[in-house]
């Protein structure tokens, strides 16, 4: 009798779930694009684009995120602050887990 599942699914590793865990809630830091721009040229994916970015369309995106994420984990949020237009980016930053701090690389 066929199980109505993709042979594929079938080996897919779902790890246990441990009640007696304490799990930590996850918390991101988010700050809403209302100063976003681009006003200078810092890496190479800023080249050809400043000023062509449409605060509008950052704003759509990122709602949409902002409630994606605040169903599955407590957001900060951070006000921007003027002449930092790039304060949007504050998640790139890096990541913690269990005391475990990655940083990112843009190059």
């Amino acid at each position: 009798m066929s199980s109505g599942i993709s042979p594929s699914l079938n080996n897919l590793f779902v790890p246990s779930y441990d009640s007696n865990v304490i799990h930590t809630p996850v918390t991101f830091l988010m700050c809403p694009p209302k100063l976003y721009d681009v006003n200078y040229v810092i890496n190479p994916w800023m080249t050809g684009n400043v000023h062509a970015a449409s605060r509008v369309h950052a704003a759509e995106q990122w709602q949409r995120l902002y409630e994606a994420v605040v169903q599955i984990a407590d957001v900060v949020l951070v006000e921007p602050q003027p002449g930092s237009p790039d304060m949007v980016f504050t998640a790139n930053a890096g990541l913690e887990r269990n005391g475990t701090v990655v940083l990112s690389r843009f190059f």
